[in-house]
């Protein structure tokens, strides 16, 4: 009897240890197979990440430059304004034209117009929300307008003397002001106001050192000081919006192109978007029309960069794809826009 039920608890305690061995057997099969789901699983999102940063990464940089013109830099303060005083020929407006000229293309962003006369920008630009000024305005084919202004100006000279020796101090201070202007929809997107100063110093020693006249140069020189404030926040604000250009189609050859060149920086496999313009409302306060964002309907891709004549008249070739209607007489309702990242 001992025996019989001795060898009935060797048999359970078999029993179980053969289910434990298998149970911890299945158990190490199923964390195995958990694991590899897990793998399988980061394997597949690293994969997409990758794909999504490969994706990005070709998108790059165009860093396509913008066209400004310069409309106006008038002179309001009394510099210069005597009796036959001829505003189109105002000495400190010609230079604070050419100070910021200069500075905006030293900064490789920009392609500088040639500004209009004086009288035709006035007009034009009192009149920006006409459509036949907007027309107009629209044949210059600028992204931005830039309308500046001397508001103040002044020389002064001052000196020190004793019995021995002598200063003289020779100041000019120049004050202005100036607008950033969307050439397509006249809206003002950034305004500012500096000052900028220059000065030369002369010294004698018992009669003995250098002496100065009248110096023209610290015109330009204060004139410099005042547009280098304002040279880096026109650059940013420029470069903020993305480049934007129109689409045509030409009916006798059948292609398409739009307008920028090797000038702006436009390489051929450069893909842009096509937005469809959003429509205009009017604003019941001011009674000026704004157009509403577009909405992206395909891309197009250029094909061919003409990098001959004048940087603002070039071309480029461009295929479409997407929702957009082939060959119509006129593509106004569509822009053709920088993609960015």
């Amino acid at each position: 009897m001992r025996r019989k039920l001795l060898c009935a608890i060797i048999a359970g305690a078999l029993l179980c240890s053969l289910a434990t061995a298998k149970s911890d057997k299945k158990s190490k099969k199923q964390q195995k197979k958990e694991e590899k789901a897990r793998a399988a699983a980061e394997a597949q999102a690293k994969a997409e990440a990758e794909a999504l940063a490969q994706a990005q990464a070709e998108v790059p940089e165009l860093s396509l430059k913008r066209k400004v013109a310069i409309y106006r830099f008038s002179n309001e303060s009394k510099y210069a304004k005597g009796a036959f005083y001829d505003s189109a020929k105002d000495p400190i407006s010609k230079q604070a034209v050419d100070s910021l000229s200069a500075k905006l293309a030293q900064t490789g962003k920009f392609i500088i117009l040639e500004r209009l006369d004086i009288k035709s920008a006035d007009k034009e630009v009192a009149n920006f929300y006409d459509d036949e000024e907007m027309a107009s305005v629209d044949r210059l084919s600028a992204d931005y307008i830039i309308i500046g202004s001397v508001t103040s100006y002044g020389r002064k000279e001052t000196g020190k003397a004793n019995p021995v020796t002598k200063r003289k101090t020779q100041t000019v201070e120049v004050g202005l002001s100036l607008r950033l202007m969307d050439a397509k929809t006249g809206q003002v997107i950034y305004g500012e106001q500096a000052e900028g100063s220059a000065e030369t110093e002369t010294k004698t020693t018992l009669g003995f050192g250098g002496q100065a006249g009248y110096d023209e140069t610290l015109t330009d020189k204060a004139l410099d000081a005042a547009l280098s404030q304002m040279v880096e926040n026109i650059t940013n604000k420029c470069m903020d919006n993305p480049w934007k250009s129109s689409l045509h189609f030409d009916p006798d050859s059948g292609d398409y192109f739009m307008e920028g060149g090797k000038g702006q920086n436009i390489k051929e496999g450069n893909v842009f978007a096509v937005l469809k313009k959003g429509r205009k409302v009017k604003n019941s306060q001011t009674g000026k029309t704004v157009e509403m964002p577009g909405k992206q309907v395909g891309t197009v891709t250029v094909t061919w960069v003409q990098d001959t004549g004048q940087p603002e008249d070039q071309m480029s070739l461009v295929s479409i794809d997407g929702d957009i209607p082939e060959e119509l007489e006129s593509y106004e309702d569509y822009i053709i826009q920088e993609i960015r990242k």
